[in-house]
């Protein structure tokens, strides 16, 4: 009993180790390609096809790239929602969803969750090349990304808000 706890352990522990090692090398591997931000093509929500620059208008903006199945887009969502509810009430800055899956796919799994968001379908998605998601960019109001954000974020709190009015 007490070798197969200790076989127990070791497994967890080597996994474990295993997995996060691996997550590093996913995020530090695949580096998403320096792209003309208001150049990219999407389906918007209606179905029309639109450039980032006529959706954002002049506004910085978080585009968060998501994946339909992706555990960890649906547990970072809810919290984006909630800073897409807050970028409403701000003239200069945006939150947009983007996403190869098709928009009937990203509508059903939005209401389905009770989620209200802006979204899109990525239409050009060999622009930014091969990336882990979710994985979100912030663009300052000119279109020069200012960060690139990995999974984790509490997007709901008051620092990552004043982050992105500060640097917009």
């Amino acid at each position: 009993m007490k070798l197969f706890k200790l076989f127990l352990i070791t497994f967890s522990v080597a996994t474990l180790v295993v997995g996060t090692g691996f997550t590093y090398f996913i995020y530090d591997h695949f580096k998403i390609n320096d792209f003309e931000l208001d150049q990219l093509t999407v389906l918007d929500k209606n179905g029309e096809k639109k450039t980032i620059g006529e959706i954002r208008n002049g506004k910085a903006i978080l585009l968060n790239l998501s994946a339909a199945g992706c555990t960890g887009c649906e547990i970072e969502k809810p919290a984006l929602v909630k800073l897409y509810n807050k970028s409403l009430e701000l003239d200069d800055f945006m939150v947009l969803s983007i996403s190869n899956s098709d928009l009937k796919h990203q509508k059903k799994f939005l209401d389905k969750k009770g989620h209200i968001l802006e979204y899109a379908q990525l239409l050009d998605s060999a622009k930014l090349g091969k990336h882990p998601v979710p994985i979100s960019l912030f663009f300052n109001a000119k279109g020069e990304r200012v960060k690139q954000i990995s999974i984790g974020n509490n997007w709901d709190s008051e620092e990552v808000l004043a982050y992105f009015i500060e640097n917009k």
